[in-house]
């Protein structure tokens, strides 16, 4: 089984386990920590593992992914926590949906007075994945506007002469 976070929710576990760890951590003689106290230096520390590039970027199906969910399962299990998921476990199996452009297969071409001008991927335009439909045809006039400023104050507006 394994267990999907996005970054808000992995933050989010993390921010809500580092008051036990703080608890749990040898605090400074002169100043002992309370109980459940929120330390900033605990919560950096385990952010700047978490966003280490060693982490390959934590694509759900990579092994940077993989690291990161199971040192959130250890810091879970350090904190004395006891797992929800299936089998005893601190991974929930999460279906997923992944898309990818098939970049030869994705062509712009622009018509204009019967010229047909090809416009490169992804110098020219940017196409995303779209994750509804396995191919997208799209036949329709486009305007050119300029870059779209309207700025009055320079007497300038690229919309000014459109309809």
């Amino acid at each position: 089984m394994t267990l999907r976070f996005d970054r808000c929710a992995l933050a989010a576990l993390l921010l809500g386990a580092t008051g036990s760890l703080a608890a749990r951590a040898a605090a400074p003689v002169t100043a002992p920590a309370r109980p459940g106290a929120i330390r900033p230096e605990a919560i950096r520390a385990h952010m700047r593992f978490l966003s280490d590039g060693l982490l390959e970027g934590r694509a759900p199906d990579g092994r940077g992914y993989a690291v990161a969910a199971a040192y959130v399962a250890a810091q879970l299990e350090a904190l004395g926590l006891r797992p929800a998921a299936e089998g005893g476990s601190f991974f929930q199996k999460v279906p997923m949906r992944k898309a990818t452009l098939d970049e030869a297969a994705t062509t712009l071409v622009l018509v204009h007075g019967g010229k047909e001008e090809r416009v490169a991927l992804p110098d020219e335009f940017y196409a995303p994945a779209d994750r509804l439909r396995a191919a997208t045809d799209v036949e329709a006039p486009v305007v050119f506007t300029g870059f779209g400023v309207t700025a009055t104050e320079l007497g300038h507006d690229d919309y000014a002469r459109l309809e």
